[in-house]
């Protein structure tokens, strides 16, 4: 295992802040000291049914589920992660981070389709996970999506993330620090990164930087950079050498999340990441989680609010005191009109309690609503702001027809006027006859539209647990899930997965912390009993998962999740069941068994309660619960089709099709029917849909046509000298000898 620094940062809730730093796979404790810790459920976000539609070359398709539970939550992202793993250690080399922002409101899911290509100059084998996160990188939930096996298309610089380090420029000291745990900077100072690359290909290249940098963590807002000096450098055929970039001078405190990679034209090298601090008063919104979507005047809202900031040791120094902090909040409807008065909530940094509630009355119907926190400290510096929105789907917001209406009865009033003037010379009976149709119409009217004037038209989640280490409060933050909500069938296999986003201690104290897993069914473990990592966290947090093979039988079982700081024990459990799926029914059918040589056979199937199914043909598959094909067989053929259930069991039908060969015919041809006594006669004969043939003469001494059975070609002219009139018989069959 590798050393842990005896430096820790405390940044609760923020997810691996390093993606590509090494991490040791020695097994964690397994058997534990203690076991006070309860997890706290922060959200219910889950990843169903994970899995690569298609893999062409480095390109992937892959669709997956987005389910939420209880409460509304807004700011979901999503994202890829490529992991390469060895005997000793596992690294991320590429990360992806999708744009999209969702809102997964209450007990509702999301299907996504997307598609990820990766680096074109990998090659081996990786596992790949889809990952769950917010804009600030809380955790909700992880995927793992199968181990792939990448080929490299292109030749070109590859990175060695172990090999990176930092520096700081203009440093005394000149001391190299690991890219794990985040380095700490004056807002004055820069980092530096310097790591070797090597140019497999069999030409020199001439490569740039690429730097990309965001707040917190790879799914943070993206800094600008402004303009940035990059120098080429040189790489010869198979050489491999030390590069270095300094990163620009950010002189804003806060976390930062630096990726840089390699490029030659369209190639781009993999990728390395690290996060580094610049210190000063610092205050992160992690999370805000809004209980409803539509707030009616009079009621209170619950807003609850996660933030961290950063306390206790750093590799360079000590964390800033910002003082107090306060949380300064404002819901606003669509029409950016408020609904609530500011509040302002003083902000008590606790471990053991992660959410801040504020509950903030609302003073008018809010449609659409958007609350609004800003983080300060005790000199009303902002520390941070953001603004989550909630589109109102729960009610249905009115529509004020008032005006238009109020327009259409003044034309109407109007027409009538007239029609009252114009019809006015009329004589008395008439006239009051059109005056009472005139009433009764405004009336009417007045009826419909004074009507519409007056009438209106929550299997798996994001964990926080709070251990006592030596008399020291600490934490863990971490998501935890299986891959389905319901489903399981016997034989099936179940992942469980998790992801670190966050541990420490309130004292700085340096600690290791991990989340191992085991599965039970019907009162026993299943195999592997021992408990299996799945994610731990030594200065960043990590991302993995194990999959387990469920039995032969159904019933109900647990996965339970264990956490630990050191050797203190927590954890959680997730439960689900195993059902054994119904019999599948399949019938297979030809048009009609006995064809003739040449003919197609058509063939049927058609299947119940099946997942999928294979027909052979002799080069034909196909998936489909139910269809047909044609082939034409030149023998007796028997056609098989065999169905799958979800469990993996699996139903065979066949039918067989008999073949009868057509009737055999043959021409038979001679040189000249006439002949002289003594004359000669050449004669052959040409076969059709025979297996064998045979010539008989009778006459002029009778016998073989002297060539015996013969083979279904042509046969050779034969000749006969003739001395009285000669029949010759050819006869063919296309029977076995």
């Amino acid at each position: 295992m590798k050393t842990i620094s005896k430096f820790s940062i405390l940044i609760v809730f923020l997810s691996l802040f390093i993606s590509t730093p090494l991490f040791a796979a020695t097994p964690p404790p397994t058997t534990p000291t203690s076991s006070s810790s309860k997890a706290i459920i922060l959200a219910d976000v889950n990843i169903n049914e994970a899995k690569i539609v298609k893999q062409e070359n480095n390109k992937f398709d892959i669709s997956f589920i987005l389910s939420n539970g209880k409460g509304i939550q807004t700011g979901v992202k999503y994202g890829i992660i490529l992991v390469e793993t060895s005997a000793k250690e596992q690294s991320i080399v590429d990360e992806k981070v999708y744009e999209e922002s969702l809102t997964l409101y209450e007990n509702k899911t999301i299907q996504k389709e997307i598609t990820y290509t990766a680096p074109e100059i990998l090659d081996g084998t990786f596992s790949l996970y889809i990952i769950s996160k917010n804009e600030e990188g809380f955790p909700y939930s992880t995927g793992l999506l199968g181990t792939v096996r990448l080929k490299a298309s292109q030749k070109g610089i590859y990175i060695s993330s172990g090999s990176c380090f930092l520096k700081i420029p203009g440093e005394k000291t000149q001391s190299a620090y690991k890219l794990n745990p985040s380095l700490d900077i004056d807002p004055s100072e820069n980092i530096s990164i310097s790591c070797f690359a090597n140019n497999s290909s069999d030409k020199e290249v001439q490569v740039n930087s690429v730097l990309e940098i965001r707040k917190n963590n790879s799914y943070g807002q993206l800094v600008e950079l402004g303009t940035i000096d990059v120098q080429s450098i040189n790489y010869k055929s198979k050489e491999s050498k030390l590069f270095s970039i300094t990163l620009p001078n950010i002189n804003k405190s806060g976390i930062y999340y630096a990726t840089i990679a390699l490029k030659e034209g369209d190639i781009l090298s993999n990728k390395v990441s690290f996060s580094y601090i610049v210190r000063g008063s610092s205050a992160t919104i992690n999370n805000v989680f809004m209980d409803k979507d539509y707030y009616q005047k009079g009621e209170t809202a619950n807003v609850s609010l996660l933030w961290n900031t950063i306390v206790g040791k750093l590799v360079r120094g000590e964390a800033t005191n910002n003082g107090s902090v306060s949380a300064t909040t404002l819901i606003k409807n669509s029409d950016g009109k408020e609904c609530s008065n500011q509040i302002i909530t003083p902000l008590i940094f606790d471990l053991t309690k992660p959410k801040t509630e504020i509950p903030i009355n609302i003073k008018k119907n809010c449609f659409n609503p958007t609350v609004t926190i800003t983080l300060k400290d005790n000199t009303n510096k902002v520390l941070d702001e953001k603004s989550f929105t909630t589109q109102t789907v729960s009610v249905k917001k009115p529509t004020n027809t008032a005006p238009i209406i109020i327009i259409i009865l003044l034309i109407i009033v109007a027409v009538i006027l007239y029609m009252y003037k114009k019809n006015k010379r009329s004589i008395n009976s008439e006239t009051n006859k059109n005056n009472n149709i005139e009433t009764k119409i405004i009336i009417l009217f007045i009826f419909l539209f004074g009507t519409l004037l007056f009438t209106n038209n929550a299997y798996a989640g994001s964990y926080y647990e709070t251990m006592s280490i030596s008399g020291t409060s600490c934490y863990i933050a971490y998501s935890a899930n299986i891959d389905k909500p319901s489903g399981y069938v016997v034989n099936d296999t179940l992942t469980a997965s998790a992801t670190i986003g966050a541990c420490g201690c309130s004292d700085g104290r340096a600690v290791f912390c991990g989340i191992q897993s085991t599965v039970a069914q019907g009162g026993s473990l299943l195999a592997p009993t021992t408990p299996q990592l799945l994610s731990q966290y030594a200065g960043s947090g990590t991302s993995g998962s194990y999959s387990y093979q469920l039995p032969s039988w159904g019933g109900s079982g647990q996965v339970n999740f264990q956490s630990f700081i050191n050797t203190s024990f927590g954890g959680t459990s997730i439960a689900f069941s195993v059902s054994t799926p119904p019999a599948v029914s399949l019938s297979v059918w030809a048009d009609n068994n006995a064809i003739t040589s040449g003919s197609q056979a058509h063939i049927h199937w058609a299947s119940t309660n099946a997942v999928s199914c294979i027909s052979t043909d002799g080069g034909t598959y196909d998936t489909r619960l139910s269809g047909d094909y044609y082939n034409t067989p030149t023998a007796d053929k028997t056609y098989s089709v065999t169905c799958f259930d979800t469990g993996g069991g699996s139903t065979v039908k066949s039918t067989t099709v008999f073949v009868t060969p057509p009737a055999p015919t043959v021409t038979v041809s001679a040189s000249q029917t006439n002949v002289s006594y003594g004359g000669a006669v050449s004669v052959s004969w040409k076969p059709l849909n025979a297996t064998h043939c045979e010539c008989i003469y009778t006459g002029s001494g009778g016998g073989s046509c002297g060539q015996g059975i013969l083979a279904t070609q042509a046969s050779s002219p034969v000749s006969f000298t003739l001395t009285e009139n000669t029949t010759f018989n050819v006869t063919c069959n296309n029977n076995p000898l």
